[in-house]
């Protein structure tokens, strides 16, 4: 049966389903911003009544253990901790946070942070939740496209991810999974002889050089996060190519790229060599 009565927990569970309207309201909303037609004070005053009436409730370590139950049963979680975090010391929200809801999808993880943040500010910091919702926002506008996707997710790292961060796990996985998808998507227009566009998905690169040498050693860095899953990236990084030159050679058709293909190979060119891009 649990710390508490069954009847209990169902009774909170039921208040607020009614309240959330069966978990339809979320605290953060589409525009990855808060969600102005959640029930934020109906949502705590559920839980502060559900408190109110329990022996233990001025006891912090029986109040959390049983917050935490609630949590955990709850079904859609963001909703649960938006009602509970108040709640919670801050220790132990923040762990349930990093322990356990650690292993969920990216983007209902993402919104815990930020819900959490919202009702318990001492839990999650104002740095966390603000590159939470960008990182959020950089998944869900540009990750179909790994050129705008890396370089929203490395103008994060930019501004430092240490080890203890609530997002640096996903944010390391997300940045080595997208850095192959990009290095794939630069040797096919390399292959195709589309430098215009080639110049246009990589003329961010150069900033990574300039500004993420001197991060703290125990922060993610760009850098190496580049070295180690794209070989030729410094190549790109460091490319200075004639932009009149790039863009009336993507203005030709591609037939008339193939018949003068021949002539990436002139002296002078930038011939592609230890994976440098091929034409200035």
């Amino acid at each position: 049966m649990g710390i508490f009565r069954k009847s209990y927990s169902d009774d909170w569970q039921r208040q607020l389903d009614v309240i959330v309207a069966g978990g339809k309201l979320h605290p953060i909303g589409s525009d990855c911003d808060l969600n102005p037609d959640f029930p934020w004070l109906e949502t705590r005053q559920v839980t502060d009544y559900y408190i109110s009436n329990k022996k233990w409730k001025a006891k912090p370590e029986q109040c959390d253990a049983h917050l935490v139950a609630l949590v955990q049963k709850y079904a859609v979680k963001d909703i649960a901790v938006a009602a509970c975090a108040h709640a919670i010391s801050p220790h132990v929200l923040r762990a349930l946070i990093s322990q356990e809801f650690v292993r969920m999808d990216l983007i209902p993880y993402l919104k815990i942070v930020c819900a959490a943040y919202h009702r318990n500010s001492e839990s999650v910091s104002t740095v966390e939740a603000e590159k939470a919702t960008a990182f959020i926002v950089a998944h869900e506008k540009m990750k179909h496209n790994a050129g705008l996707y890396l370089q929203a997710l490395f103008h994060i790292l930019r501004a430092g991810i240490a080890p203890g961060s609530l997002i640096y796990s996903h944010i390391h996985t997300e940045a080595i999974i997208t850095i192959p998808e990009f290095a794939k998507r630069l040797a096919s227009l390399k292959l195709n002889n589309q430098w215009r566009r080639a110049y246009e998905l990589t003329e961010w690169l150069p900033k990574v050089l300039e500004t993420c040498q001197d991060l703290p050693t125990e922060n993610l860095n760009p850098i190496e996060l580049l070295d180690r899953n794209f070989r030729g990236w410094r190549a790109w990084a460091t490319w200075r190519p004639t932009l009149a030159r790039i863009t009336l050679w993507e203005n030709f058709t591609s037939p008339e790229r193939e018949s003068l293909r021949d002539l990436r190979r002139f002296p002078g060119s930038g011939l592609v060599r230890n994976h440098q891009p091929a034409v200035r």
